[in-house]
């Protein structure tokens, strides 16, 4: 309850889509959310609102988790991912994702558990960002839940691991 809070990790790079999320800043005006960021973004590409929080970059483990716990949704609108760790960290926090549809990212996320968005398409990460802030406590609770379930069903590291193990053997035809 309260403020919905929305969260952004990564580079001020091209490729992670930080100018198409900074052409949604109404969404954030108009409603009682925020947009945090964590990452190396310079000050002169800093938006200048009291609804944007930037946090720099974090080395202290405790630190960085303690902001994303304080977060429901993390923001990925990449216009090109492989698999995105920032999107497993953040779920295995428990947050709501909306991403785009690159990469793997559509294994991770499903209407469950966020919105995926095409990439580089301002309109249609604005009226996710609108949903995402505007849907009910229930909702986002049930999305979030769903995170952590993705996680502990399809991407605990024992099992990546194994599945990993064995594609290389069956590739390379030795016996598991």
């Amino acid at each position: 309850k309260g403020i919905r809070k929305f969260l952004f990790i990564g580079r001020n790079e091209r490729r992670k889509g930080v100018q198409e999320l900074c052409q949604c800043t109404e969404v954030f005006e108009s409603s009682n959310c925020e947009m945090h960021w964590i990452g190396p973004i310079p000050i002169e590409k800093r938006l200048d609102s009291a609804k944007h929080i930037y946090h720099g970059e974090i080395s202290n483990i405790e630190a960085l988790q303690s902001i994303i716990d304080e977060c429901q949704i993390l923001v990925l609108p990449s216009l090109s991912e492989g698999m995105p760790n920032v999107v497993l960290e953040a779920m295995s926090r428990g947050l709501a994702v909306v991403a785009s549809k690159v990469g793997a990212v559509p294994m991770m996320v499903s209407e469950k558990n966020g919105v995926l968005v095409k990439p580089g398409d301002i309109s249609s990460l604005k009226k996710a960002l609108n949903a995402m802030a505007t849907v009910s406590d229930e909702t986002m609770f049930e999305m979030q839940e769903a995170s952590l379930q993705a996680i502990q069903s399809n991407f605990k590291w024992s099992d990546i691991a194994r599945q990993t193990l064995t594609a290389i053997k069956e590739a390379t035809h030795t016996k598991v």
